[in-house]
């Protein structure tokens, strides 16, 4: 009599041959997944500061961003009255947040971009050089802002 279906043993065999692969391989798919979780956070603040230096730009008015290590977050402030937008309002999606795995430390908490978009210290913005470290569990990353607003990594 002929049976359809694979035997225990057969069945056994594949599951070892499966969990083996499985060790081999998953440490490094893992450790590639942090790795560009680490670089999207930081290549979103990248992408962060420069929107706000072209929203100055765009306004001709001073932006500010706003880094708020203790809540693990950034923003941009920026003066949009010329859009017929009320002053200093916060744009919804210029917004970014750290990972919540891991959390950044910086030197500065308002950085600002005068009308041209280079930086500028008015008012209560700090000087323009600033260096951002973002803390992964098993990645650093820092990022470093020139003097001209240049974002240097």
């Amino acid at each position: 009599m002929e049976r359809n279906g694979y035997t225990l043993t057969e069945l056994m065999v594949v599951i070892v041959l499966a969990v083996t692969a499985l060790s081999i391989a998953g440490p490094p798919m893992f450790s590639a997944h942090r790795r560009s979780v680490g670089q999207n956070t930081v290549t979103e603040f990248r992408a962060i500061q420069a929107t706000a230096r072209q929203l100055a730009r765009q306004y001709g008015r001073v932006t500010e961003l706003h880094m708020n290590p203790a809540r693990n977050e950034y923003w941009i402030a920026a003066d949009t009255t010329s859009a017929g937008l009320p002053r200093n309002r916060a744009l919804p999606r210029m917004y970014g947040r750290a990972l919540p795995s891991g959390y950044y430390t910086t030197d500065r908490t308002l950085l600002c971009y005068d009308g041209r978009g280079l930086p500028t210290t008015e008012g209560a913005c700090e000087p323009p050089s600033a260096t951002v470290v973002f803390v992964l569990p098993q990645r650093t990353d820092t990022v470093k802002i020139s003097p001209l607003g240049a974002v240097l990594r």
